[in-house]
């Protein structure tokens, strides 16, 4: 009887805890959630500001200048508000010249901060600002989210904002290490377009510059071939779509190669090559804009070749694979030139040209290929941590 009593007595208790459970649970589940993203966001946080103050150290190291930080500080909240699109019509030529605007509105900053500096460190300056302006609106952002995720308690905000974070990690880390190696003046993934037109440069070769752009002619296989690239080794992208748009007009060119790094899909290899047709420009798209309406309204055949990798090592430091990749495009590049029936041809290195010599001489010295295989070695590999579980599943 006293047994029958005893287990009748649990049966009540557990019923009652279950009960609770059933009760209290929706109340404090919803909390644990928002206390769990709060604290991941909070944690990645903190890592892109060691990001971000790491980089205002390098920026302050690199650009020799005795001023504080403050005016550093002040430079971080620069923005450039895009134009309004209600009418399109001159939409590509207000892109121009908002982004041009800003471009130099970011060189006569360090031109005020640091006076000192030459003209491809004021080059490697300017962009290494801009990258850490994109540090600290990735700061920003994340903080915002913190800031709304707290006051409104909304679930799912928390849960997007918690699944969406480490991607958000992931972009911010590729930005500081492309940041650092910037302001080395050394070749990150994207520098690869400027790296194959270099290529085809020789000391001898005489170089016309123009836009932040350099430009060569000169005889290739029998065919007259106009290469042009952003100028380096200092940080640049030059005005590529207005020098090419011109030389077309001027040269009467009928066919344009633009050769540029392009993001691959997981799974694709790091360094394959691929050819298609179009112009081979990213960004917002207005040097690719200006190349394709002269190309239309003169006949001009677009032949596109790119070499693919990740977002994020297109902004790190370059892959060795990346680099080992230059041989196969120039052979290309020949075999296309060689095969042209076109007489008079444009080749456009696309990217950036920070650290990227302008001459096959330099950049085919073995310092070159040591300072990449470094780089990558330091800062380039991504360390991926596993635990049990991922690899009892598989992942």
């Amino acid at each position: 009887m006293e047994a029958i009593l005893m287990q009748t007595g649990w049966s009540w208790l557990t019923s009652l805890l279950f009960f609770l459970m059933f009760i209290i649970y929706p109340i404090i589940y919803p909390r644990m959630i928002l206390s769990q993203a709060i604290l991941k966001l909070r944690a990645i946080d903190q890592k892109i500001q060691g990001m971000l103050r790491a980089t205002k150290r390098q920026i302050l190291n690199k650009s020799k200048s005795k001023k504080s930080s403050k005016l550093l500080d002040e430079m971080l909240e620069f923005f450039t508000l895009e134009p309004t699109n209600l009418d399109p019509f001159g939409i590509i030529r207000k892109w121009d010249h908002i982004l041009r605007t800003s471009e130099k509105r970011l060189e006569e900053f360090v031109q005020k901060f640091s006076p000192s500096v030459n003209e491809e460190e004021l080059k490697t300056l300017a962009t290494g600002i801009s990258g850490a302006v994109t540090l600290n609106q990735i700061h920003k952002l994340i903080n915002h989210y913190i800031g709304l995720i707290r006051k409104t308690k909304n679930l799912q905000v928390a849960l997007l904002v918690q699944m969406q974070a480490p991607l958000i990690e992931r972009i911010a880390n590729s930005f500081y290490k492309g940041v650092k190696t910037i302001l080395n003046m050394h070749p990150i993934g994207d520098g690869i377009g400027p790296m194959i037109a270099g290529l085809l440069i020789d000391k001898k070769d005489r170089i016309k510059e123009q836009k932040d752009c350099i430009i060569v002619k000169k005889k290739i296989l029998g065919k007259t071939v106009f290469i042009l690239r952003a100028k380096g080794p200092g940080a640049r992208l030059g005005e590529l779509g207005k020098v090419a748009s011109e030389l077309i007009k001027k040269e009467k060119i009928k066919k344009v190669i633009t050769v540029d790094a392009a993001a691959k899909l997981e799974g694709e290899l790091t360094g394959s090559i691929a050819e298609g047709v179009g112009v081979a420009i990213g960004g917002v798209g207005i040097d690719k804009a200006f190349i394709e309406e002269v190309s239309t309204r003169h006949g001009t055949k677009l032949h596109a070749i790119v070499i693919k990798m990740s977002q994020e090592e297109a902004v790190k430091p370059m892959h060795p694979i990346v680099f080992n990749a230059r041989k196969k495009v120039v052979e290309r590049l020949q075999e296309i030139i060689s095969e042209s029936k076109e007489k008079k041809i444009l080749m456009i290195g696309v990217g950036q040209s920070s650290g990227v010599p302008n001459t096959k001489e330099e950049i085919e010295n073995p310092k070159m290929e040591r300072i990449i295989k470094e780089n990558w070695e330091k800062y380039g590999k991504d360390i991926i941590k596993e635990n049990w579980l991922d690899k009892l599943f598989g992942i």
